[in-house]
Parts: structure tokens; sequence; C-alpha cells
């Protein structure tokens, strides 16, 4: 451990990690050209943002990023769909920005023995999911929807729509994990009996109108559907999260929390603790409002455009 100490202390770069960085510096930012992405409008956005700040980037296509082995060539990352690099063209010193749903971070460990790596940013981060070296590095991000910002402002007009419908409401892809749950509380009589694809322009009318809406964990914890709720201001029913955000998501204050994981529980445990939560909060009108005001907050600082990228800015040195 001291001859590993020592030569991070020869080989680390000028730049530590909380320190700011230059705007003044040139920037390079990595990603895959894939128009039309979310996660590749989020990566274009930022870089227009920083731009707006003052801040020179330029965006690169490129398909892998060489890494070090503790300052030594290592292996080429490659750069998938949902993966940028944001690095300063005269230090070298760098951020990755992780979109996946993935909360491992297996195909993108070798970053974190570069030691020009400064950190990485994670949309779907899970601390216990994390391990080996330098899991400081790896910090939780926000997150955002299939259709960020483009709907953004259509959907924070549907706020002040009114929440008649008092059955629980889900409409989505029907992933294996949620298949059998949904046709569970469907034969109840607790979910809306149709979940097939709608246009998005309808969906997001259609949740406006709901007292409240049901999540469940897909291919992520969180998804897209939690996040479009949260714009719309229809509170949503669903496990309690178990990934974390740069800012805090808590259960029964931002969304009404189900003790139970999709992941463990068989999905008769999981139906019914859902319907049992249901029954119980879905006359507290006064309750859901608060929480649907709650998560509307927390939308506005962590995902509305350009507060988003504003905040991941600020994360990554941009003081």
């Amino acid at each position: 451990m001291a001859l590993l100490e020592l030569v991070l202390h020869v080989v680390r770069p000028k730049e530590s990690i909380g320190v700011s960085w230059k705007r003044s510096d040139p920037y390079l930012l990595f990603r895959r050209d894939r128009e039309g992405d979310w996660r590749q409008t989020v990566f274009t956005l930022l870089a227009e943002h920083l731009r707006g700040q003052g801040v020179a980037v330029r965006t690169e296509d490129r398909e892998a990023f060489g890494v070090r082995k503790v300052g030594l060539p290592g292996p080429a990352v490659t750069i998938r769909d949902s993966l940028a690099v944001l690095q300063n063209d005269r230090t070298g010193s760098y951020w990755v920005l992780d979109c996946h749903d993935w909360t491992r971070t297996d195909d993108i460990r070798p970053f974190r023995w570069d030691l020009r790596c400064r950190g990485m940013l994670k949309c779907q981060y899970r601390s216990s999911d994390i391990s080996g070296f330098r899991t400081r590095i790896v910090r939780p991000w926000t997150y955002f929807d299939a259709n960020w910002p483009r709907q953004q402002d259509a959907q924070i007009q549907l706020r002040n729509c009114s929440r008649s419908v008092a059955q629980l409401y889900f409409r989505g892809q029907l992933w294996e994990e949620r298949k059998t749950v949904v046709l569970i509380l469907q034969n109840r009589k607790v979910l809306n009996p149709d979940a097939t694809a709608i246009s998005h322009k309808e969906f997001l009318r259609e949740l406006a109108s709901q007292r409240l809406a049901l999540s469940l964990p897909g291919f992520g914890d969180f998804c897209h559907r939690d996040v479009e709720a949260f714009a719309v201001g229809t509170p949503v029913l669903r496990p309690t999260v178990r990934n974390q955000f740069h800012s805090e998501l808590k259960a029964d204050f931002h969304y009404v929390g189900v003790n139970t994981d999709i992941a463990k529980d068989s999905a008769a445990v999981v139906a019914a603790r859902i319907e049992e939560r249901y029954r119980e909060v879905i006359g507290q009108t006064d309750y859901l409002a608060e929480v649907a005001r709650n998560a509307a907050a927390w939308y506005d600082r962590n995902v509305r455009f350009p507060q988003s990228m504003v905040l991941t800015a600020k994360l990554l040195g941009f003081a």
C-alpha cells in the first residue's frame, strides 16, 4: 500500500478532485454521434450550456477512449451511446458522464485506474454496487426523461390539471420485472386495464388527469415515468427508490413509498403491498398534493432545462 501511495503521489495530475476547472482552458467532449437519443441530447446541451458560459468546448464523435492505468498506458474503453468524456485539452484531466441504466460500473472501471479521471457522474447511481479502487470519484447525478427537454413546457403546463381519476394508473413497457405485478393489479381492479402505448402527447394528458401514478423499476430502478409524473404534477406511488441522486429523493416526501423490492420479493408480495399502500393514501388529497409539489420542485431543480445543466456544470467543477 505504501508503494501504491508513493506512485499515486508521483503521477497524480496537477488538478485534483474538487478543484475548479479553468473556464479559459479548451475542452473536448467525446461521445457517440447518435442524433435523437435522449442521452446524446443531454451531452449536446451540456456542451452548448458551457459555451454559453464562456467555456470553449468542442465535441467529437469517438468510439473509444484510451485510459492509463496508474499513469501507464491502459486499455481503450468503448464509448457507448450512454457515455461521454469531457476532457481538459490543456491538462488531459477529464470527467466521465454515464447515463446508462446499469448501476454497476464494471464496464467503465478502467476509468477509475486513470489518475487523469477527476470523477464520474452517474444517472443511475447505487453506492452498494460500486466497490474497488477510487470509489469516491463515482458520484450521483440526476436523471432525465426520454423526450427531454422537448416536451418540458407542455409537461409543466399540465400541473394545474384536474386530477379526477382515482384508479391507480400505469402505462408503459411491460418488462419481465413488471408484467406479472401489473397483471395482478389489473385483475384486482386496482390498476387501469390498458397499459399499451399511446402517443406521448396523449400520454402526458392522461398522466396529468390521474390522482396517483404507479412507477415500477424496469431496465433501471428509476424510470422516465417517474420524471414525467414529477414534471406534470402527478404524485407517484412506487417501491422505495434504491438508487441515490445528487439531490436526495425521499420516500413519502417526493413520492409515495412502498416497502418492497421488486428484485427480491415475489410478484404477489409486490402487488399486495402496492395495493395496500394505494388504498391507504388515495383518499388523502392534501397529502398527495404535497407529495406532488415536492416532486415538481425536485424536477425544477434537477431535471428542468437549463437548471439541470447549471447543476451539472457545478458538479463538474465549473464554479
